[in-house]
């Protein structure tokens, strides 16, 4: 089950997720900070929970995907794609004429599933995780 998620979304499983996923959780305060801003881009997934998400936000004509998450138990479904496809639906549906994120450079699948959508790399940022990893920007312009 896919839908938007909203404040009354249990952040707590969500932080869950993001912690044992990433390479750089968000706290529950984080994941609020876009959910209660800007639900109507923040994606989720359902499957018996939460099977991922997707939080993003948009300032003037610009939309921001800050974090995509799937369970591994649900990934290589094509619900990656599905998330970041509705969130860039929904951000251009409201005036976003370019899209950015950063995806850690050593992260080959979630670059690929970018590119296959059409992100372009823009930059590389050195060191740019907690942990000392580097990321590359990458923008879908004129979404």
């Amino acid at each position: 089950r896919r839908g938007t998620s909203s404040a009354g979304e249990p952040s707590d499983r969500m932080v869950s997720t993001n912690r044992d996923e990433l390479a750089e959780p968000y706290s529950v305060f984080t994941y609020r900070y876009f959910v209660e801003n800007w639900p109507e881009v923040c994606v989720y997934a359902r499957g018996d929970s939460i099977a991922g998400a997707a939080l993003c936000k948009i300032e003037g004509r610009a939309g921001y995907v800050a974090m995509v998450v799937v369970r591994p138990t649900y990934r290589r479904r094509g619900l990656g794609t599905s998330l970041v496809s509705t969130a860039i639906e929904r951000m251009v549906a409201r005036g976003c004429d370019t899209v950015t994120l950063e995806a850690e450079v050593s992260n080959a699948l979630a670059l690929k599933l970018y590119a296959s959508l059409g992100f372009l790399r823009e930059t590389r940022f050195f060191k740019y995780y907690f942990r000392g990893t580097d990321a590359f920007k990458l923008a879908l312009h004129s979404a």
